[in-house]
């Protein structure tokens, strides 16, 4: 089951390079790339909320959010970027909390997530802000 939801994503994204330089608009493939996203992550994130022990799902999430990315920022694809980040965000913070529960106390957990939130926020306006308009030159 997995491997067709992986293999459908990935022929969903492919077929979006593929349409994307003959179309007329960018709505077009931007909508099997959504898809293809939607699909993949989505999948995997509610399977890894129903099997928060497991390593394989956040694994999976997060390696194929690093090719995404990487594929994303390499061909200039904006959509493909600014989706993944934030399942990425959402999935490192409930693993976060999954994973360290049985270790950590909770005030330590939300101490570490609020230092965490307030890194990631300095992070995005000292470096992400800046780089936000370039992505309207990408695809």
């Amino acid at each position: 089951y997995l491997a067709s939801v992986v293999g459908i994503s990935g022929v969903l994204v492919g077929l979006a390079f593929l349409f994307a330089k003959r179309a007329a608009s960018r709505a077009g493939y931007r909508v099997l790339e959504a898809a293809g996203l939607l699909l993949f992550f989505g999948t995997a994130t509610l399977l890894s909320f129903f099997r928060l022990e497991d390593w394989f799902y956040p694994l999976l999430i997060f390696g194929g959010g690093a090719l995404v990315i990487a594929l994303g920022a390499w061909q200039r694809r904006a959509l493909l970027v600014a989706c993944t980040v934030p399942v990425l965000v959402l999935n490192l913070w409930v693993q976060y909390f999954a994973k360290l529960n049985d270790h950590v106390p909770t005030f330590g957990l939300v101490l570490g997530f609020g230092i965490g939130l307030m890194g990631f926020g300095l992070f995005f306006e000292r470096r992400v802000k800046r780089a936000l308009p370039s992505l309207r030159e990408w695809n």
